[in-house]
């Protein structure tokens, strides 16, 4: 089931983790399944200010849920995002920096940047396209009915 993929994340998916639309959780809960049952690169990245921006919501709501959010994200300390760049221009600078010191695909999901023209030459996909990628997956998806309708994992 493994594949050494490395993802970067937006608010997208956090979203979607808190939908009342059944099916739209579901896509949020697959992506965060599959980086808890991978031996590597179990955690997805996001920029700090948005991580910070996230984490500070999320914990004065519901300090367990946080917590979960800090188990599957990671803040990209690393970039020295910069007051003077938009989320964008920081987002596009941790891709760049993970696809040059990384040997493994980094892929961005972003509804709002997939379209996005500074991101035109980058390995982004919309929180629709990952459902389907990780469908796609036979093992991860034998692994994930075998957990939710066998009850045995």
């Amino acid at each position: 089931m493994e594949d050494d993929t490395i993802f970067i994340i937006d608010e997208a998916i956090i979203n979607c983790f808190f939908s009342e639309d059944n099916e739209t959780y579901c896509k949020a809960d697959l992506f965060f399944n599959y980086l808890s049952l991978r031996k590597h690169h179990k955690k997805a990245y996001m920029i700090p200010s948005l991580y910070k921006r996230i984490y500070k919501k999320l914990a004065e709501k519901n300090k367990e849920v946080a917590l979960y959010f800090e188990n599957w994200v990671e803040e990209a300390d690393f970039i020295g995002e910069s007051d003077e760049n938009s989320e964008a221009e920081d987002t596009l600078a941790l891709l760049d920096i993970l696809s040059s010191v990384e040997d493994s695909a980094v892929i961005l999901i972003s509804d709002k940047f997939v379209k996005d023209p500074l991101f035109k030459n980058s390995n982004v996909i919309s929180v629709d396209n990952l459902d389907r990628f990780l469908r796609g997956k036979k093992d991860f998806m034998d692994i994930i009915h075998k957990m939710y309708y066998e009850g045995s994992y």
